[in-house]
């Protein structure tokens, strides 16, 4: 009989922090689950998939900036006296033409949740707030959420967000969660196919 030895950090010596699949159908998570976000899990609870959207994406508000300033440059190639009036009339304009920019950038930034899914809820855990559960089995609707980006969930009493970069990652542990379970499909409003 051979005798057993010990091994850093399991199979092939990695320390485990990589991604990995935590339950059968569910797509990668990008790794253990931190104990900040595992400690909104209920006793016997089993994680199927979990994902943080923690940075603010600047490609839109970079478009947006952009768009503004081709339009101040076509301001300044037809009206170059724009630039030559008093301050206190110059920024109420400028202002408007960046203001889609700022948006974006508080939408961004309001977007910014975690989500576990389990065998029988998902979880939003957002930056600021307290957290919110729905039970897959009550899901009522999927739309898009067109204040913050991305999709909202609802449920008979709470509404969850899902930001845009995490929508197809959610959307697969959800399914496989709910694969072969029994419920009528009319039961849900979905009309992104976000559940299926």
């Amino acid at each position: 009989m051979k005798a057993l030895r010990a091994i850093n950090g399991g199979r092939s010596g990695k320390t485990g922090d990589e991604a990995r699949v935590l339950a059968p159908g569910a797509p990668r998570s990008a790794g253990p689950c931190p104990n900040d976000l595992a400690q909104h899990l209920e006793h016997g609870e089993v994680l199927a998939w979990w994902g943080e959207k923690f940075r603010v994406q600047f490609g839109l508000a970079a478009i947006t900036l952009g768009a503004a300033a081709v339009a101040l440059l076509l301001v300044t190639g037809f009206a170059p006296s724009f630039w030559t009036q008093p301050f206190s009339d110059l920024w109420p304009p400028v202002v408007v033409l960046l203001s889609p920019t700022l948006l974006v950038l508080a939408r961004e930034t309001a977007s910014r949740t975690a989500l576990l899914v389990t065998n029988t809820a998902i979880v939003e855990i957002p930056r600021s707030g307290a957290p919110k559960r729905l039970a897959l089995q009550a899901i009522s609707g999927v739309q898009r959420d067109w204040v913050r980006g991305g999709l909202r969930v609802d449920g008979p009493n709470t509404a969850l967000h899902v930001p845009t970069s995490l929508m197809e990652e959610s959307g697969k542990a959800v399914r496989s969660r709910l694969k072969g379970r029994v419920r009528a499909p009319q039961d849900i409003s979905d009309p992104l196919r976000w559940l299926s």
